[in-house]
């Protein structure tokens, strides 16, 4: 089997949303002008955050020659770095890159994307986060949605308002009552845009934060987690990210946990405490890892044979199985499998078929309620919503005036537009 190699790739944060708006003045969106085809196939990929490392695993299962290239583990940074290097002169660094899925719309409308065929057989879910303006752009590698973990001992809240409400009852305990992920960052958008509970933007890209009873519903929703916050029942969560919450969790130190797929299987392996787990209530986010090619890459024919490889069942499975990534294949939930990779396992316990099984009812339940916003400034519509969800709650001003200023500011963003420090009104 051919050599592969790993290397860390890590680029400083040089290029933003106005550089990307620039390319894509500048190139349109169908550049074509294709690069020679030299050494061997460089994917762009983030870490792998299950405990196994089953993204390598499966990669060195691949027969031909491919270089993985891992960019930052921070969701802002990774999409900074790849960027950078899509957005290159000369000849793109990469041929294929795994994308968070809002970053699709984006790279898409810069024309920094080759169009694919589409794949039958995926999860729609999973396959919709892949087109911009109705043509497939990339094809899902794993598929993610908000979850909630909790104590065995506690019941299973139904909606937010029971949530909040069980939450409260752990936190006398001396337990955080929730543990999330609202520190700066795009983890902290994704949690807040479920915890708002109410549509910010429609399918069409467009602001409907303000229409109809959205307004009054999103003032409920903000005077709800300001109070959690004030209370405490959020415990550590608006500095935490993803590590930090599932660490907490483990140990104890929280009843309910909203996290991604790949916690049930950390969890498991961890041990150390009993759980359940449930769809989050609500509108779970959507989130995940997209396979895109590069629109100049001179590999177009071998990079698309090595995202057909990814997405094979069996792979998929394995994704599942060994690393608790959800799969974007219907097989891989029809037949769920135990792991088949030697030695990704270690002496402490892993999931059952059973377990997994069971597991694999809840994803599906969850991914057909789940969303997220594809825009093409998502980058900045992600700043500017985290910021003034935040600035309320902090201020503990939650009134329906001042959601409508939140959705005016978001307007600006969705568009585009740059605004002054004062993001909301």
């Amino acid at each position: 089997m051919a050599a592969r190699t790993l290397k860390i790739f890590s680029m400083g944060l040089v290029v933003g949303a106005v550089a990307m708006a620039a390319v894509a003045d500048a190139a349109g969106p169908h550049r074509v002008r294709h690069c020679p085809q030299t050494g061997k196939l460089r994917v762009a990929m983030a870490p792998d955050v299950s405990a196994s490392g089953v993204w390598r695993r499966i990669i060195a299962r691949y027969p031909d020659p491919v270089e993985v290239v891992e960019v930052s583990p921070v969701a802002d940074l990774q999409d900074a770095e790849t960027r950078a290097a899509a957005q290159a002169v000369t000849c793109p660094e990469f041929d294929v890159y795994a994308l968070d899925v809002v970053s699709v719309a984006e790279y898409a409308a810069a024309g920094l994307l080759r169009e694919l065929p589409p794949r039958p057989g995926l999860v729609e879910r999973a396959a919709a986060t892949g087109r911009w303006r109705g043509r497939q752009y990339a094809l899902p590698f794993t598929t993610d949605v908000g979850l909630l973990y909790r104590r065995a001992e506690l019941p299973e809240p139904r909606t937010w308002v029971e949530l909040w409400a069980a939450a409260r009852a752990v936190r006398t305990t001396g337990r955080a009552g929730l543990a999330a992920q609202l520190a700066d960052y795009e983890g902290g958008t994704v949690n807040l845009l479920e915890m708002i509970r109410t549509r910010v933007v429609d399918r069409d890209g467009d602001v409907v934060l303000d229409e109809g009873d959205n307004a009054a519903d999103a003032a409920r929703a903000l005077s709800q987690l300001a109070e959690a916050g004030r209370n405490g029942d959020l415990g550590a969560s608006w500095s935490a990210k993803e590590a930090d919450s599932l660490a907490d969790f483990a140990a104890g130190k929280a009843g309910y946990l909203r996290h991604w797929p790949y916690a049930y299987h950390r969890l498991v392996t961890d041990g150390r405490v009993d759980f359940e787990v449930s769809p989050l209530p609500g509108t779970p986010a959507l989130g995940g890892t997209n396979l895109a090619v590069d629109a100049r890459s001179g590999r177009h024919e071998q990079a698309l044979e090595f995202v057909e490889f990814l997405l094979r069942p069996d792979n998929q499975r394995d994704l599942f199985a060994c690393g608790g990534y959800a799969p974007v294949v219907e097989a891989a939930y029809r037949d769920v499998q135990p792991c088949s990779i030697a030695g990704s396992a270690d002496s402490r316990p892993t999931p059952s078929v059973r377990q997994l099984t069971a597991f694999a009812k809840v994803l599906q339940e969850a991914l057909a309620r789940a969303d997220r916003p594809s825009l093409a400034h998502y980058a900045r519509f992600s700043q500017v919503f985290r910021q003034c969800v935040t600035h309320a709650v902090q201020e503990e001003n939650t009134s329906e005036q001042r959601v409508r200023d939140m959705a005016d500011a978001l307007r600006h963003a969705v568009d585009g537009r740059l605004t002054g420090d004062d993001l909301c009104g």
